[in-house]
């Protein structure tokens, strides 16, 4: 067990022989992971982790036939009691429970364990197959088509899914299309707030944009917006929705974007398509408000 935990940071540091010199941003980063609210991220508390985990984000990562085999390959490591199987599912279990002793929960913490899921994916597949062939007396021929064509079954949606994001990664996405927009359409003495994940707008005649996480947790208005000299406010689904997912807590800031969107004049919008990824992105004019509510 000693020689086991040595290794880890030995490990660490020969896969990243840079860290002792970057130890300020390492603590940043660490702090920053650690902190305990974040919209739409936090106050489930531990057993709401480990549900959200289970329920949500791994179903997410992963389709569901693969999480059905690693249900059956977890189940068969159970029975067979074979050593090295159950290291991997204990780890699993334990990275689970660890992680959900955090207060805030991300699907992107579940990274390090989806290669581990998708064995026992294959234990399971492999399983099922082998299990099916001892009942059909199946010739051994037969056992490798039946498990070529288990194999494709379960790939093919994840191999769709993959092709089409990859496919998308070759295209502008909505941040980029909104700041080419910006560039061709708004005078560069024009001030922008913007929230995160909006157009990245360095480099280009508006790199004095105001960015925030959110400017409703800055301001009580769109018009105070306005007040301080801002002309646009540039925001994103990837921070309103999460305020709008919990309307009551963020009561205040749900008031923001609702004025915001019902008040003052969309200059242009952009979605997502199926060759197009990235959040929403609105721009909107401050000093001309609409008639509606």
């Amino acid at each position: 067990i000693l020689v086991g935990l040595l290794c880890v940071p030995a490990g660490l540091l020969l896969g990243a022989p840079f860290l002792p010199f970057e130890i300020p941003t390492l603590l940043e980063s660490l702090a920053h992971e650690a902190r305990g609210t974040h919209p739409g991220a936090d106050g489930l508390g531990y057993t709401g982790n480990l549900l959200w985990y289970l329920g949500t984000g791994l179903p997410r990562a992963l389709s569901a036939p693969l999480l059905g085999l690693a249900a059956v390959g977890s189940g068969a490591a159970l029975y067979r009691r074979a050593p090295a199987p159950l290291l991997l599912l204990g780890f699993v279990v334990l990275f689970l429970g660890g992680i959900s002793l955090a207060p805030l929960h991300w699907g992107r913490w579940l990274i390090q364990i989806l290669p581990l899921v998708c064995l026992f994916s294959a234990a399971g597949l492999s399983t099922l197959v082998h299990v099916t062939a001892d009942v059909g007396r199946l010739s051994r021929p037969a056992r490798a088509v039946l498990l070529l064509v288990g194999l494709l079954a379960v790939s093919l949606t994840p191999a769709r899914v993959y092709a089409r994001f990859a496919f998308a990664q070759t295209q502008p996405n909505t941040r980029e299309i909104a700041r080419t927009w910006i560039v061709q359409n708004l005078a560069p003495s024009e001030r922008i707030a913007a929230d995160l994940y909006t157009a990245p707008l360095q480099n280009t005649p508006f790199d004095q944009t105001d960015y925030v996480y959110s400017w409703a947790d800055v301001v009580e208005s769109p018009g105070e917006l306005r007040a301080r000299g801002y002309d646009v406010a540039m925001v994103s689904s990837q921070v309103y929705r999460r305020f709008f997912s919990e309307p009551r807590r963020y009561a205040r800031q749900v008031a923001f974007y609702r004025s915001l969107f019902r008040r003052h004049e969309l200059l242009v919008e952009f979605r997502a398509a199926p060759d197009r990824r990235g959040p929403v992105i609105r721009l909107y004019r401050l000093d001309r408000p609409t008639a509606r509510d």
